[in-house]
């Protein structure tokens, strides 16, 4: 059952995605579009390879926020006050604001 479930998903993967994208190729290649691009990007290229490599990083540990920053006093006055939060859930995403969406704190 499983060995046709996968077939299944399979065949209508290429059906779905892969023949048209290579319909979509092949008119643009009959059309000359590929050919253009790829001149231009022929231009466009650099000599220079650039592979980025996580292991070059450093990491940054913050200094925590001492009780007299602002930007904390500001946290710590927003994380108290529900409505303002309410308020900012809606200005910065108007679908939170919709009655179906909105979720109570009790």
């Amino acid at each position: 059952m499983q060995l046709m479930a996968g077939y299944f998903a399979i065949t209508v993967f290429d059906y779905v995605v892969i023949r048209p994208l290579l319909k979509g190729v092949e008119e643009a290649e009959a059309s000359g579009v590929l050919a253009r691009v790829e001149e231009e990007e022929d231009e466009e290229k650099d000599d220079d390879l650039f592979i980025p490599l996580p292991l070059t990083t450093k990491r940054v540990i913050p200094q925590p926020y001492s009780g007299s920053d602002p930007e904390w006093r500001e946290f710590v006055r927003i994380s108290h006050d529900q409505e303002l939060q309410a308020q900012m859930r809606c200005e910065s995403f108007p679908p939170a604001c919709w009655p179906w969406m909105v979720l109570t704190v009790t």
